[in-house]
C-alpha cells in the first residue's frame, strides 16, 4: 500500500465532503444504485455506512472527460 490514506474508511459526511456533494445525495445513490461502493457495518438497521477512500476516487474517475463532445458521446452511448 503506497498511500495509507487510500484505504482510510470514511463516514458518509466525510465521503460527501470529498465528493463535494451532500450526505443526502450519497444516501440517494445507495438506495437507487450508481453511487460509490460502501460498507454496511453492524447488525440490522443501526449499522454504520462506511466508504473506502480508494472506492470514492475510483468511482469519481468515471466522470472524467477530455472534452464536451466526449461527454455527450458517452451520455448518448449510455442512453442507447
Amino acid at each position: 500500500m503506497d498511500n495509507p490514506d487510500e484505504e482510510t474508511f470514511l463516514t458518509t459526511k466525510e465521503a460527501a465532503a470529498i465528493l463535494r456533494t451532500t450526505e443526502a445525495g450519497l444516501s440517494f445513490r445507495r438506495v437507487q444504485g450508481g453511487g460509490p461502493r460502501y460498507f454496511k457495518v453492524g447488525p440490522k438497521t443501526g449499522s454504520r455506512v462506511l466508504y473506502r477512500r480508494s472506492d470514492l476516487l475510483e468511482w469519481i474517475e468515471q466522470f472524467q472527460h477530455h472534452s464536451t463532445s466526449e461527454y455527450w458521446q458517452r451520455k448518448q452511448d449510455r442512453e442507447a
